[in-house]
């Protein structure tokens, strides 16, 4: 668990559902995910952290996360 001491993330969502009423259903799931990857990629760099590691390959492609295994 990452606690961030006087930090605030506000996220503006209004363009991303904007994108996703253009797209098709199956990618939407996929599009959430990248934000919420990306978002907590930056979090812990916020936090202080050299590099964020990761199992998943997309999180890894699209975020700048380290892949494990």
């Amino acid at each position: 668990m990452v606690v961030l001491a006087k930090t605030q993330i506000i996220v503006d969502m209004r363009p991303a559902i904007a994108v996703e009423r253009k797209i098709e259903r199956h990618h939407i799931a996929f599009f959430r995910a990248i934000i919420l990857d990306c978002l907590i990629e930056r979090s812990a760099n916020e936090a202080g952290c050299g590099y964020t590691a990761t199992f998943d390959r997309d999180a890894a492609k699209n975020c700048g996360m380290r892949l494990i295994g």
